[in-house]
């Protein structure tokens, strides 16, 4: 499975929005560690995206209820996202869209948990600057 990470289509890919358009198309942002993974189909799981249960750990962006919980996230893995991949006990950043039943679907690459990320992302949501 990590051998597609930061692959589309087999090759490896770059993202195509700006760090700005992608906060503004998700409807919550927020830093959150994978509890579970969902396979859906388990003898093809290099396949399908799959879903996960990651507890929250700080709302960036979004409904700041979901905070200290523990929601799940589909999309996972999907190909088509140049970092969407993920194990178990990962703490990544995660931008996503509410769809129904509560459930959370990753709609750009994850971002690595750190202090510059961080900020930048901080810098993006308060309109700070668009240059990333």
């Amino acid at each position: 499975m990590l051998g597609f990470e930061g692959l589309a289509n087999g090759r490896p890919c770059e993202e195509t929005e700006t760090l700005n358009e992608r906060q503004e198309r998700a409807d919550v942002i927020f830093t959150g560690t994978v509890q579970r993974i969902y396979r859906k189909s388990p003898t093809r799981s290099f396949i399908l995206d799959y879903n996960a249960m990651v507890f929250v750990k700080r709302v960036l962006k979004g409904d700041k209820k979901l905070q200290n919980n523990a929601v799940v996230v589909s999309g996972l893995g999907n190909r088509l996202i140049c970092h969407s991949v993920v194990k178990e006990r990962d703490t990544r950043i995660f931008l996503v869209s509410q769809i129904e039943d509560g459930f959370l679907r990753l709609n750009s690459s994850l971002l690595r948990m750190s202090i510059p990320n961080l900020d930048i992302l901080d810098a993006v949501i308060k309109g700070k600057t668009d240059i990333f």
